[in-house]
C-alpha cells in the first residue's frame, strides 16, 4: 500500500512538472511571438516614416529645381536684351548654387547675385556669400582698364602693378553687399539670396585702384597730343566760324553707335593720324575718379539731357575703333572739338558722353 501511495505521488509530481514545463514553453513561444510583433510593427513603422522623409526630399528638389529654372530662364532673357554697356553671365554649374553676375558701365559698377540653398540659414547664406565672393573677383579680373589691359593683367605684372594681395584686399574693403533674403522651401530646406557689388568709379571703385598704373602706361606709350599747331589755318578758321555761331561748349558726345566698341575704364580718342586729343594724360583725375572718365549711353537723346555735359554739348561721330576703349574721329571734328575745348575745361573736367548700340 504504502509502495502504490509511494508512486502515485511520483506520478503526480511528474505531471506537475510536465504542466509546468508546457506552461513556461508556452509562455516562450508567445513572449517569442509578441517580440516579433512589436520587431515587426517597428520596422514598418521605420520604412513609412523613411518613405515619408524621402518624399519630403524630393518636395524640396523638386521645388528647388522650379524655382532654379525660373530664375535662371529671367536671368537668361536679361542676358538677351544686353547691350555693350550691360554685359550679363550665368553661372549654374553647381546644383545648389545659381549666380548672375552684371557688369554695368552705364552705372558705372558690377553687381554679382547668388542664390543658395542649404539646410540652414546660415550654411545657404555662407554659400551664397563666398560663391558670390569669388565669382565677383573673377568678373573684375576680365574689366578692360585700357585699349592693351584687364584688371587681371596688372594682377599678373611683376613690376609696375598691383599684387593680388592689395587687389583682394581692396575688393573685401570696397565691395557692397545692398541685400540679402532667405526663404524657407518646402520641408526645412532654406533658400538665401545674396546681392554685392563693386563701383567701377569712385573712392571706392576699381578706377581708383588702376588709375596709377595707367596713367604711367600712357606715358609710356608715346602717343602724341594733337594741338592747335596740327591744324591747318583754312580748318582753323572754319572751326572759329562755327563756334561763333553757337553757344559756348559745354561738353562733348561721341556717337560711335554704328561701331562693335567695348567700354573700359580709360578711354582715349584720337584723330585719324592716331594723336591723342582726349586720354588720362589731359584730364583732371580727381573727376575721373569720381565720375568716371566718360559717361555712357545707348540713346543720344537721352545723352544730350544728361546734366554731365551741360545745355550746349558738340556732337561729333566716331569713324572707327581701334581695340578695346580707342575711338578715332574725323580730323576736321578733331579740331573743331579741340578748339572748342580750349575756350572751356569740358575736356579736362570729363564732360564727355560715348553712345554705344
Amino acid at each position: 500500500m504504502l509502495k502504490v501511495k509511494f508512486n502515485f505521488y511520483i506520478l503526480v509530481g511528474a505531471c506537475l512538472i510536465l504542466i509546468l514545463f508546457h506552461k513556461t514553453v508556452f509562455s516562450q513561444q508567445e513572449s517569442q511571438t509578441k517580440e516579433k510583433t512589436i520587431a515587426e510593427e517597428w520596422q514598418e513603422e521605420i520604412e513609412t516614416i523613411k518613405k515619408e522623409w524621402q518624399k519630403e526630399i524630393e518636395d524640396i528638389q523638386k521645388t528647388w529645381k522650379q524655382q532654379r529654372e525660373s530664375i535662371l530662364k529671367e536671368w537668361k532673357e536679361e542676358r538677351a536684351k544686353a547691350t555693350y554697356l550691360m554685359k550679363i553671365s550665368l553661372d549654374e554649374k553647381d546644383k545648389n548654387c545659381i549666380n548672375k553676375t552684371l557688369v554695368d558701365h552705364k552705372d558705372g559698377k558690377i553687381t554679382v547675385t547668388s542664390i543658395a540653398t542649404a539646410d540652414t540659414e546660415k550654411e545657404a547664406r555662407k554659400k551664397a556669400l563666398e560663391t558670390g565672393g569669388k565669382i565677383l573677383e573673377r568678373a573684375l579680373m576680365f574689366v578692360d582698364i585700357d585699349d592693351e589691359l584687364t584688371v587681371g593683367d596688372i594682377i599678373k605684372r611683376k613690376k609696375g602693378g598691383i599684387t593680388e594681395k592689395e587687389f583682394t584686399g581692396f575688393i573685401e574693403k570696397n565691395s557692397i553687399k545692398t541685400s540679402k533674403e532667405a526663404n524657407r522651401l518646402k520641408g526645412n530646406k532654406i533658400q538665401a539670396k545674396e546681392v554685392m557689388e563693386q563701383p567701377l568709379t569712385g573712392k571706392k571703385g576699381l578706377i581708383n585702384v588702376t588709375k596709377k598704373v595707367v596713367l604711367e602706361d600712357s606715358k609710356k606709350k608715346g602717343i602724341e597730343f594733337f594741338t592747335v599747331a596740327d591744324i591747318s589755318q583754312e580748318d582753323i578758321k572754319a572751326a572759329e566760324k562755327e563756334l561763333k555761331e553757337k553757344a559756348p561748349v559745354t561738353g562733348l558726345i561721341i556717337d560711335a553707335r554704328k561701331l562693335e566698341f567695348s567700354p573700359s575704364m580709360f578711354v582715349s580718342i584720337r584723330t585719324q593720324k592716331n594723336k591723342e586729343i582726349y586720354g588720362t594724360r589731359n584730364v583732371d583725375l580727381k573727376k575721373a575718379v569720381d565720375n568716371g572718365m566718360v559717361g555712357w549711353d545707348t540713346s543720344l537723346e537721352n545723352a544730350k539731357a544728361d546734366k554731365r555735359i551741360g545745355k550746349n554739348p558738340l556732337t561729333v561721330k566716331a569713324i572707327s575703333a581701334e581695340k578695346s576703349g580707342v575711338l578715332i574721329i574725323d580730323d576736321k571734328d578733331a579740331s573743331l572739338v579741340l578748339l572748342a575745348g580750349k575756350k572751356s575745361n569740358f575736356l579736362k573736367n570729363c564732360a564727355v558722353i560715348i553712345v554705344v548700340r
